[in-house]
């Protein structure tokens, strides 16, 4: 599902569908065979909270900073996640990167990973693998400097398995790149 705000009604946000993105109702019909013209008639989707937050100004650039509280706060109270593991991940993540990053860029690492596992469905041999993954995705989109090496250190995983598992969360952006305010071009190791 393509995740781009669309417009904002009277205060509420609402996302758009690519015609050619599977339906948000789950049918697994593709959205023009299926809801398109419903949600024309003005029945359309609102953002969950979690996506709703990431979505914000403050989020994106402008108005106030989020704190790491608040990144723990969204990571945790509002963000579903399939699995416990998923969960235990985000929450290494946010340790690993909160010395050295933004909040901005871990929400947006831990917001990906909330995405990537919840449509992927990845299995978690080493949690340090996809963590690693996600810190160079975001060390590339907002110019941190760091080496795939560097990180596969870091998290005590191999170089090519961080390298290995950068490319499937590459390839998941660039298929729902519009969700994205500044992942939505990483580039290629």
């Amino acid at each position: 599902m393509r995740l781009s705000i669309n417009s904002i009604l009277g205060g509420k946000q609402v996302l758009k569908l690519g015609r050619n993105d599977r339906c948000h109702c789950g049918s697994g019909k593709k959205y023009k065979k299926c809801c398109l013209e419903a949600d024309k008639t003005g029945e359309q989707r609102q953002l969950r909270p979690a996506e709703a937050a990431i979505a914000t100004p403050a989020n994106t650039g402008g108005g106030d900073a989020i704190t790491i509280g608040e990144v723990r706060r969204l990571a945790f109270t509002e963000m579903n996640w399939g699995n416990e593991m998923y969960s235990h991940l985000a929450d290494h993540l946010i340790q690993q990167m909160e010395p050295s990053y933004e909040p901005e860029h871990v929400l947006e690492a831990v917001s990906t990973w909330n995405k990537f596992s919840t449509l992927r469905k990845p299995v978690i041999r080493k949690v340090g693998a996809f963590c690693a993954a996600l810190e160079y995705m975001i060390s590339e989109a907002f110019g941190q400097p760091t080496t795939q090496n560097n990180l596969a250190q870091k998290y005590l995983v191999s170089a090519s398995t961080v390298g290995k598992k950068y490319q499937e969360l590459v390839e998941f952006v660039q298929e729902h790149a519009a969700g994205y305010s500044s992942v939505s071009e990483p580039r290629l190791a």
